[in-house]
């Protein structure tokens, strides 16, 4: 029976495919967004099994295209409207894992240090000076003749000596090496200088040896008695006839400061004050064509002794002799054969002393005068070994020529 039912159906379904369904122009979803349908076409274009080859209708066994009835997809949005995704905002504050970290303040620029200020110059002052006038110090200079208690060095005044002119034969210019006087500055000379005041031989020799010829027949400075050992002796003899004990003392720190300043040996400034002065500060000026005056009998513009500044007088007359004055050298100039001298002593102490007694050098035989003291070198350096002046010792045997 269902057979039978089925068959009448097969009529029936032919005609609703085979008939055309009418559609109308608007739809439910407005306007035919296939446009319009002419001649009553199929809407979907060509039939989609493909062409019925043998014009007839549809295989029974072909399936049934979709029902009219099915819902058309919604129109794709219009391309002219754009779509912009909002993304709600994200007000959640972040964890400490999150957080960025602080970014650190730079650091502050550290100025560069400032320079330090530079050190005021020193101020020389020259506490008591001694004025010059001509051959003596001016009345009215301060007076001070108490020498200090326990010190055996006092602070030194520098000599106003002006610097001598350059030399034509570029000869030492001692004059500059000092800001308290000319220095030696002569290597030769100055391996006859000790600064030590009881380095020396312990043993004097004894009498008066007769010494001549060249430098290399005199003692070297390693048979020297000490400074101390010197001073001793001679206080107790000549010294002590001339000056009281605050006097020699006067005299004994002035020959320290000024041996320290000058680099000069201060053994041979005390010989040579015993031999010029045998330490009498009130010697008087002599004069063998040129003046000579004070303790040392320095050249021509040195100073005498004044009662008014024995401290200050007694340093200036160690000074000329040691350093020179502005007419002509002293021992320093000699030693350094600087311009201010006339002959050259290559830098040896006893042709030094023989040009600082005569103004000439015969270098093969320094005890040749040459109108002054033939034994004058042989005197020194008997007086550094020991000899005290007493007497004339064998001195008057030695046979010195004029």
């Amino acid at each position: 029976m269902l057979t039978k039912t089925l068959a009448s159906l097969l009529p029936l379904l032919a005609l609703v495919v085979t008939a055309p369904l009418p559609l109308p122009s608007d739809t439910a979803f407005g306007t035919n967004p296939f446009g319009a349908n002419p001649q009553g076409l199929n809407p979907f274009g060509d039939n989609p099994f493909g062409t019925n080859l043998q014009g007839g209708d549809v295989p029974q066994d072909a399936p049934a295209p979709k029902s009219s009835s099915a819902v058309a997809p919604p129109p794709a949005a219009s391309s002219s409207v754009p779509v912009v995704e909002v993304k709600p905002v994200d007000t959640t504050p972040p964890s400490e894992e999150e957080a960025p970290a602080p970014v650190p303040a730079p650091a502050p620029i550290e100025a560069a240090p400032s320079p330090p200020p530079s050190p005021a110059p020193k101020e020389e002052v020259k506490a008591d000076e001694p004025v010059r006038k001509g051959a003596v110090f001016a009345e009215g200079a301060s007076s001070d003749s108490t020498p200090p208690s326990s010190s055996t060095e006092i602070a030194s005044t520098p000599t106003d000596t002006p610097s001598p002119p350059p030399a034509a034969n570029d000869v030492a210019d001692s004059s500059s090496s000092s800001s308290n006087g000319p220095v030696v500055t002569n290597p030769t000379a100055l391996s006859f200088y000790s600064s030590s005041l009881s380095s020396g031989s312990s043993t004097p020799f004894g009498s008066y040896q007769c010494m001549s010829g060249p430098a290399s027949s005199f003692p070297s400075p390693s048979d020297w008695l000490s400074f101390d050992t010197l001073f001793e002796l001679n206080a107790k003899k000549s010294l002590s006839v001339n000056e009281d004990e605050a006097t020699q003392q006067l005299m004994r720190e002035a020959m320290i400061t000024v041996s320290k300043d000058a680099k000069v040996d201060a053994r041979v400034i005390l010989a040579v004050m015993m031999q010029e002065s045998t330490g009498n500060i009130n010697v008087p000026c002599t004069n063998n064509g040129v003046q000579n005056c004070g303790i040392m009998q320095a050249f021509h513009g040195s100073v005498s002794y004044s009662a008014t500044s024995p401290r200050q007088s007694i340093e200036q007359m160690f000074r000329d002799g040691t350093q020179g004055t502005a007419q002509g050298g002293g021992l320093v100039q000699w030693l350094n054969h600087d311009a201010s001298v006339t002959a050259d002593s290559q830098g040896n102490l006893w042709n030094a002393l023989r040009g600082y007694n005569s103004g000439k050098i015969d270098v093969s035989n320094l005890s040749k005068g040459m109108g002054a003291t033939p034994a004058y070198v042989s005197d020194v350096a008997n007086r550094l070994v020991g000899w005290d002046g007493s007497g004339v010792g064998g001195k008057g045997g030695c046979g010195f020529g004029a």
